[in-house]
């Protein structure tokens, strides 16, 4: 131990050291002053005169016109209202039309190489100031979503297009003055554009499933699968386009959650290929139907259709339900227990006990384990708790 303190005595200091942590001394500082107040009371440090810390200041201020702050206020309030009105509002008249001709060019056969090498740059990482120098511009709405679906071009810059097309309509109805024409709406005309490709699109997938060659349908081509196929493609892209423009405000929202619902009508039974297809659809949707009673009523009645249909096809209900007839005695007791015994939920009974599990419980675990019908029972499943926690009047009937 002492050891240690000696070498710790004798150790070098550091070459550098750094600022002294005393306060620098006065020779004239009142704290020397060894009158008899301070001798006695100890030495007080005074305040300053200003009290507070305008205090210094209220003389200058005696004299100020308060008029005066109280105007250029008023100047910086004008001026911002001049600056978020558009210019447009004020005088109809004077409007500042697009530049049709250098900042567009409509889209024809013999532009087509162009019209490729524009969507190839689209789909990179060129900027869009540099794109929207040389805007193509389609005839059809319909053009346009394949053209973003072919080139694989990312959402958000696909939806940059289709806002530049409809600036270019909006512009082409205010220069047409001669033609007395009701201005629409681009999200209502958008909205129905999207909503007739997806049930293009879903007719030819249809044909493919059912193999109809009228319709587009492959029967000679067993190794070709619906979803490789362009229009599974398209269909694919169409729905993230739409779903996007969705969120950003830019398509007719009651028209779009209809569309869906009339989809889920259409469709006969829940195991057709195309209604499996609609289930991400409907996740995506799914914190949006509660916003329309109507919608969320029907939507709601429509999924506990197509679980109770799925659960009427299920083996162990109808296993259950046909030994539950049975059981009065002769043939009907055989042939409802050798149902029971081919029935692969034979064993399946409630935890704890040895009772078997009620009838419609027990398809719902088979369809839960199932899986082609699992997807399908969950997102049904999923819309209708939705609905139930976030609009419970929709499941409210009343009779009056």
């Amino acid at each position: 131990m002492a050891l240690g303190m000696d070498l710790m005595a004798s150790r070098k200091l550091k070459s550098r050291l750094g600022p002294p942590d005393i306060y620098p001394q006065d020779p004239n500082q009142k704290e020397d002053d060894l009158s008899a107040v301070h001798v006695k009371q100890g030495f007080i440090n005074t305040a300053s005169s200003a009290m507070d810390e305008f205090g210094s200041s209220l003389q200058k201020m005696a004299n100020f016109n308060h008029n005066k702050i109280w105007k250029s206020f008023q100047d910086i309030l004008v001026k911002k209202e001049e600056l978020n009105t558009f210019a447009e509002v004020k005088d109809k008249n004077k409007r500042q039309p697009i530049n049709i001709r250098d900042d567009f060019w409509l889209v024809t056969a013999q532009k087509k190489p162009l019209v490729e090498k524009y969507f190839k740059d689209l789909a990179g990482t060129k900027p869009l100031s540099v794109l929207a120098k040389k805007v193509p511009i389609f005839n059809r709405r319909e053009d346009i979503v394949r053209y973003l679906s072919e080139f694989e071009i990312p959402v958000g810059r696909g939806v940059w297009l289709i806002k530049m097309n409809a600036a270019y309509a909006m512009s082409m109805q205010e220069t047409n003055k001669t033609k007395k024409k009701v201005n629409i709406d681009p999200s209502t005309e958008w909205t129905t554009t999207l909503k007739q490709l997806v049930l293009e699109q879903r007719e030819q997938l249809q044909a493919m499933f059912s193999g109809n060659p009228t319709m587009g349908g492959l029967p000679g081509d067993p190794e070709m699968k619906p979803e490789s196929s362009i229009h599974f493609k398209q269909l694919q892209y169409t729905q993230e386009i739409t779903f996007y423009m969705y969120q950003e405000g830019l398509l007719d929202r009651q028209e779009c959650l209809q569309s869906i619902l009339d989809i889920v009508e259409k469709t006969k039974t829940p195991d057709e290929p195309l209604f499996r297809l609609l289930m991400p659809t409907l996740l995506r949707y799914c914190q949006e139907f509660p916003k329309s009673v109507l919608i969320a009523r029907k939507m709601a009645y429509q999924c506990a259709k197509k679980i109770t249909h799925l659960v009427l096809e299920t083996d162990a209900f109808m296993s259950t339900q046909s030994g539950g007839g049975g059981g009065s005695g002769g043939s009907g007791g055989q042939a409802g227990d050798s149902s029971n015994t081919n029935s692969p939920n034979k064993t399946a009974t409630i935890p704890g006990t040895n009772q078997p599990l009620p009838p419609v419980l027990a398809a719902l675990m088979e369809l839960q384990n199932d899986a082609y019908n699992r997807i399908i029972i969950l997102t049904l499943s999923a819309v209708i708790q939705t609905i139930v926690l976030e609009c419970p009047t929709a499941l409210v009937w009343t009779y009056a």
